[in-house]
């Protein structure tokens, strides 16, 4: 594929500043919607705004030439918008009430933003790129998978909570057949 002039690198990269800033909009507000996972939401914010500023520290060496890089046209920059838009759409039906705001429906949503960030690969960004430009993409890419498996075992975990028990009583030989109360049996006891 035929490389992207640096301008247009420039703004996929303010792009992709505002999706990590959209991001950590929406953990922002999870946590204050579930003060239980108040802590778990914000360390997510938290890691979303860094990205944020990584990616801006990356616009400016790249801007101010710091580095030897070849911008790439592999990156697919609408991507970037599409999940911005995602985002920010589900902030706005979160803020409406019009979406479940219980933490498994949460957690739906941040795995759905994390799995796409992971997707897009930001390595695509550069063809070549100096090691000093590698290492804020290998930052975010690695909290990124590690937001993955941490969602991910949030989500499995729910998913394998055992029920509690009902109160009725399995016949013998039987176990986790349960028996019906037989009324009669019962009154007959009583009298």
């Amino acid at each position: 594929m035929e490389s992207l002039d640096p301008a247009k690198t420039l703004e996929i990269l303010k792009a992709i500043s505002d999706l990590e800033s959209s991001i950590a909009n929406l953990y922002r507000y999870c946590s204050e919607l579930r003060e239980t996972e108040k802590d778990f939401w914000l360390a997510l914010e938290q890691d979303e705004q860094k990205h944020a500023q990584l990616i801006q520290e990356m616009a400016q060496m790249m801007e101010n030439r710091k580095f030897f890089c070849v911008p790439s046209g592999s990156f697919n920059g609408s991507a970037v918008k599409n999940l911005k838009n995602f985002v920010e759409r589900h902030l706005r039906k979160l803020q409406k009430l019009e979406i479940p705001a219980d933490f498994k429906s949460l957690l739906s949503i941040a795995w759905n933003i994390e799995y796409s960030i992971g997707e897009m690969n930001y390595k695509n960004l550069f063809s070549i790129a100096e090691g000093e430009y590698e290492t804020p993409l290998q930052t975010i890419l690695s909290e990124t998978a590690a937001h993955r498996s941490t969602l991910g075992s949030k989500i499995t975990a729910m998913r394998n909570h055992i029920a509690k028990p009902h109160k009725l009583v399995t016949p013998k030989g039987h176990p986790g057949v349960q028996r019906k109360l037989n009324h009669k049996a019962v009154l007959l006891r009583l009298n």
